[in-house]
């Protein structure tokens, strides 16, 4: 019965243990972390919610605007001496009175909130835009760093073996200290470049969790098309400037910007012309006649106030507006000249290395230890083999590291994935 407790027990807290390493580690691929960026992140939650506020001021914009009602009563009337007289041979006064917007103002109001809706839409496009291609340049670099820290401590585990082994041959005097001592340098730099490599790893992370709204372990793991695409993909620069065009949120809230001016000149030219103010009356003994019933109707005399000033400015910000659309054009176009040569040019180094650099980088590496091993190489030999084939990892994880950022900056430039 104890023993069943116990197994019981036993049973529970690794179940438990197995949860919690579950829920702190988190290996995603890259389609999984776009999908946590959307829903997780903070920054995007928070500019989602001036779409809804643009939203509430299209409503507002189409209400109508409330009458107004007022209302007199006789407070005293000196020829009867009679205060508060309201009755039916007294005085009361009653009028409903209501601004009627005239030459299209209501509808053109309409129209410049539903402009900026479409330019807050836009805006947090482009938020997203931004974030996305910050968290994608994140997880590609710390999922190349683990690739480094993991080849690497793959190599000092070897190399471990080896100084153990040496160690008990020189207290034995079969080996020199300098032998002994040349090894366990080779260890302690290579081990210096693991502890930077996991430090620098654990700062990308830490960027990555806030991008993607997570406190679990993020560890990246795309998959074979995911990493490919960068490599391999190679678009047509005149059609990703038209795709660009079309596509990116900046240069689309910019186009809507120019619209909206366009609305707001409209706008500014129709508030010139006076609102009709129209409304009833009624006047119970006020008046000429006694329960006196009239319609009112009047309007602003524009003689001094056009609205003049209103309307040159709205017309300035249309002129300025064009041209800050042309600005971002113009930006754009560079910005993505300048990031398609920088790919083509990174990629064309790799090519130049080769598809099999790597694996060759791997075969060498064992083949130094068992050729050291068996004294076909000496120790100087083997150490400039050793140091060279990490230096080689890290510098062929780098150069797909600045690959992978390239085509990223790519996708940013263009608006959208070049292979959608």
């Amino acid at each position: 019965m104890k023993a069943s407790i116990i197994f019981v027990f036993i049973s529970f807290a690794v179940a438990n243990f197995c949860e919690s390493s579950a829920q702190s580690n988190l290996s995603v691929t890259l389609f999984q972390a776009d999908s946590m960026l959307i829903n997780g992140n903070l920054s995007a939650i928070a500019a989602k919610f001036e779409i809804d506020k643009a939203s509430a001021r299209i409503v507002q914009e189409k209400l109508f605007s409330n009458p107004a009602f007022a209302a007199e009563f006789a407070t005293y009337t000196a020829s009867l001496n009679k205060w508060l007289d309201v009755g039916p041979s007294g005085q009361k006064a009653f009028s409903l009175q209501k601004s009627i917007d005239i030459a299209g103002k209501r509808n053109l109001r309409i129209k410049i909130a539903q402009d900026q809706k479409k330019i807050t839409e836009q805006q947090y496009y482009d938020i997203v835009r931004a974030l996305r291609y910050q968290m994608h340049s994140d997880f590609f670099r710390l999922y190349y760093l683990n690739n480094i820290a993991d080849s690497i401590s793959s190599q000092l585990a070897k190399l471990g073996d080896l100084i153990d082994a040496f160690e008990s041959q020189y207290a034995k005097g079969n080996i020199s200290l300098k032998e002994l001592t040349r090894l366990k340098t080779s260890y302690f730099d290579l081990s210096n470049n693991v502890t930077g490599i996991r430090a620098e790893s654990n700062t990308i992370r830490q960027e990555l969790n806030v991008l993607l709204g997570t406190e679990a372990l993020v560890r990246p793991n795309p998959l074979a098309s995911e990493l490919d695409k960068s490599i391999s993909i190679t678009p047509n620069l005149e059609t990703l400037k038209t795709i660009m065009l079309q596509s990116r949120p900046d240069i689309a809230a910019g186009e809507m910007s120019v619209t909206q001016a366009e609305n707001i000149y409209r706008l500014q030219k129709q508030a010139a012309i006076p609102n009709l103010n129209t409304g009833g009356l009624y006047d119970q003994g006020g008046s000429y006649a006694r329960n006196y019933y009239a319609i009112t109707l009047g309007m602003e005399l524009p003689f001094f106030n056009r609205n003049q000033g209103a309307i040159k400015e709205a017309q300035i910000n249309v002129d300025q507006s064009k041209v800050l659309l042309q600005q971002t054009r113009i930006q754009a176009i560079n910005e993505l000249e300048s990031t398609f040569n920088n790919l083509s040019i990174l990629r064309q180094q790799l090519r130049s290395v080769g598809n099999q650099f790597e694996s060759q980088l791997n075969e060498l590496s064992r083949n130094s230890v068992e050729n050291y091993l068996k004294k076909n190489i000496s120790l100087l030999e083997f150490t400039d083999v050793f140091e060279a084939y990490n230096q080689s990892i890290i510098s062929l994880n780098q150069l797909k590291i600045n690959i992978t950022n390239a085509y990223e900056e790519l996708n940013y430039a263009v608006g959208q994935d070049v292979d959608r």
